[in-house]
């Protein structure tokens, strides 16, 4: 179990560090802005509510590998091989499919609102 807590937390680690590290700065090179607004408004605006609700996503998103790394068990019917190499495959795809779109978005941005 541990090797694919391990497995999981690095590879979420990873995502974070591309799309949250070497993505923005590309766009900070490319645009002079990294997009990212972090918890910004008055407290109870949507904006506010945005930025709070992605900071308690981010970190929910490393709760489950650090669970599983503190010995909390896998939920009931969770541990079968099946469903961590399916786990591991969506994980993988939604990886390519954040890279896709961050650097189309960022062509998209830098070339201005939709004249490509």
């Amino acid at each position: 179990m541990n090797a694919w807590a391990w497995t999981a937390l690095l590879l979420y680690l990873g995502w974070t560090a591309f799309a949250f590290g070497v993505r923005a700065a590309q766009q900070r090179h490319r645009t002079g802005d990294t997009g990212f607004r972090g918890i910004s408004g008055r407290p109870g605006q949507p904006s506010w509510w945005a930025g709070v609700l992605f900071v308690a996503a981010l970190l929910g998103g490393a709760a489950a590998p650090a669970a599983a790394l503190a010995g909390l068990g896998p939920l009931p019917g969770t541990a079968g091989p099946a469903l961590r190499w399916t786990g591991l495959a969506i994980a993988l795809a939604g990886l390519a499919a954040t890279a896709a779109a961050q650097t189309n978005m960022g062509t998209f941005l830098a070339r201005g609102r939709g004249h490509r």
